[in-house]
């Protein structure tokens, strides 16, 4: 596929009216209320619920309002009522980012006014080709194997149009998804199953994946019906919720991304370098590693610092945190070991299998004179759950730390809004970026593109698509966002100093033009094509 489809210009159409309705695109045309708030996550359902029957004097500040009314009264306790006022500021947010997608959506869909323009120049196309294949003919005829030129570009522009076309179904669908019209949301995922494939062009592919998604959420809306349920989210079923992917898979898929596309490595390699420099002079430093599952990360970080200007630490600690698969916890302990052995570095590392939602400082074995960093690399979204109450009391442990440095790394992408259909919209542009980019580096019979799409990016589009609740963990959200979270934590935000070793890193190890590389906010964002994907900045307390 070519990403240049997502331009305005270039995204046409050739949906109906009746297949998708405008609307639910514009922020200022109430789209929210056609949904009847059905895409709105479990906290706002009870109250959301109150505005369902009246959905032609529903506005999207009503919410603030309702909570301002609340907190005013005696509901809620002191804490409670912070709770509350936190969820109104967040809610705030979430509309702001959702108008924001809303109006990039639309802006999209605006090209839909030049169809009949389209038409014409499709058609002019296929008379060119028309020509240029009874010369191509021709020329065969004598021995020449000359193509013409028109015909690859009407392969071009076929290939082109079939994107529209996957992304309009999608869209449809996801809007009959949303609006509970199980019929239509079956008839277009019918459509969709029939154009879609994993192993097709990268439009193809990533709605292959979108498409897994839409079904198991169609599969709980359909639950719901048939058990004669009063209101409720639409959730997929519980069989859906989990990984159809054995968890060999699972890591095999993340390894092949680490290795084929810089994000993650982008995230460690700035991490890393942040750390380094905060650890500039220090005889003894222990690092906290949030959600820690593999070494990835730190066999640079140990080699940076026994070639450290002036000698290595006296002592390395290393603290992994992670409640998941604890035994590639001690595996990670146990590689890492040996590496700082074979270095002559002291060196200790320490497993801690408890969740980052309850870390505390007893757990870390906190040392007088041990500078301390902090590192969470695409973790903490994870946290962001239902409640707010649970981030919150993460961040203020990391505060209480006084670490020398928090180094945070997060997908920049608002896939946590309250709402359905803009969290759709926003995974679809992302996504698509992303497997435009796996296209650019791996052919299309790569058995290893096959596995970075399916084994990883499908099953983060299908948490994102298909789950409510504590079972949706793939909650990205923006820059932005993270921004405002940490400095109402208490941080502030460190100066960044390596932006050109990252650029050097990043030619040297992905040469591909597509990727971008910008300081932003006191952030260092990579993206593709000018789309973000990856921010990492550093903070202080």
């Amino acid at each position: 596929m070519d990403y240049s489809i997502w331009q305005p210009e270039v995204l046409l159409s050739t949906a109906s009216d009746d297949e998708f309705e405008m609307r639910l695109l514009d922020p200022g045309q109430n789209h929210i209320q056609q949904q009847q708030n059905i895409g709105l996550d479990e906290d706002w359902q009870n109250h959301s619920a109150t505005h369902a029957s009246a959905p032609s004097s529903y506005n999207s500040s009503d919410d603030t309002k309702f909570l301002e009314m609340m907190c005013s009264n005696d509901v809620f306790n002191p804490v409670q009522r912070e709770d509350v006022l936190q969820d109104k500021i967040e809610l705030k947010e979430s509309i702001s980012a959702l108008e924001s997608d809303g109006a990039v959506g639309l802006e999209f869909w605006r090209g839909l006014q030049h169809q009949q323009e389209q038409q014409e120049q499709q058609e002019q196309q296929q008379q060119r080709h028309a020509q240029d294949q009874s010369l191509f003919e021709q020329e065969q005829q004598q021995g020449s194997r000359a193509q013409p030129a028109a015909a690859q570009d009407h392969h071009e522009s076929g290939d082109a149009n079939v994107g529209i076309r996957l992304i309009q179904l999608l869209l449809a669908c996801a809007e009959a998804v949303a609006c509970r019209d199980v019929n239509q949301a079956a008839t277009l995922l019918s459509q969709l199953q029939q154009m879609a494939s994993p192993r097709g062009d990268s439009m193809q592919r990533v709605t292959s994946c979108f498409v897994e998604g839409l079904t198991a959420r169609l599969a709980g809306l359909q639950s719901i019906s048939l058990s004669g349920a009063a209101y409720k989210p639409a959730v997929a079923p519980p069989a859906a919720r989990r990984s159809q992917i054995p968890e060999a898979l699972r890591d095999e898929g993340f390894n092949l991304v680490y290795e084929f596309c810089p994000y993650f490595s982008f995230g460690h390699f700035a991490a890393n370098a942040a750390i380094l420099d905060a650890f500039e002079g220090e005889s003894r430093v222990h690092i906290v590693d949030l959600g820690m599952s593999s070494a990835l990360q730190w066999p640079a970080l140990l080699q940076g610092l026994a070639s450290r200007p002036g000698g290595p630490p006296e002592s390395i600690r290393i603290t992994g945190v992670s409640c998941d698969r604890s035994d590639k916890l001690f595996l990670a302990g146990e590689e890492l070991s040996r590496l700082a052995e074979s270095l002559e570095l002291q060196f200790e590392f320490r497993a801690v299998t408890q969740a980052v939602e309850s870390l505390q400082r007893g757990m870390l074995d906190v040392r007088d004179g041990e500078a301390m960093a902090i590192n969470s690399a695409f973790q903490l979204h994870c946290v962001v759950k239902e409640s707010r109450r649970s981030l919150k009391s993460v961040l203020q442990s990391i505060h209480e730390l006084s670490p020398k440095i928090l180094t945070l790394v997060e997908q920049d992408a608002c896939h946590n809004g309250p709402f359905f259909l803009g969290r759709f919209i926003e995974a679809l542009h992302y996504y698509s970026a992303i497997f435009d980019a796996v296209d650019a580096i791996l052919p299309s019979d790569s058995e290893e593109r096959l596995k970075i799409e399916q084994y990883h990016y499908a099953e983060e589009i299908k948490n994102i698509v298909a789950c409510e609740g504590p079972d949706r963990v793939e909650r990205h959200e923006r820059a932005d966002q993270w921004r405002r979270r940490m400095s109402r934590a208490g941080f502030q935000p460190k100066p960044l100093k390596f932006l050109g070793e990252v650029k050097t890193w990043l030619g040297m190890y992905y040469p591909s033009e597509g990727y971008t590389l910008v300081e932003e906010k006191g952030c260092i964002v990579l993206g593709w094509k000018g789309k973000p994907i990856v921010a990492a900045s550093t903070w202080r307390c």
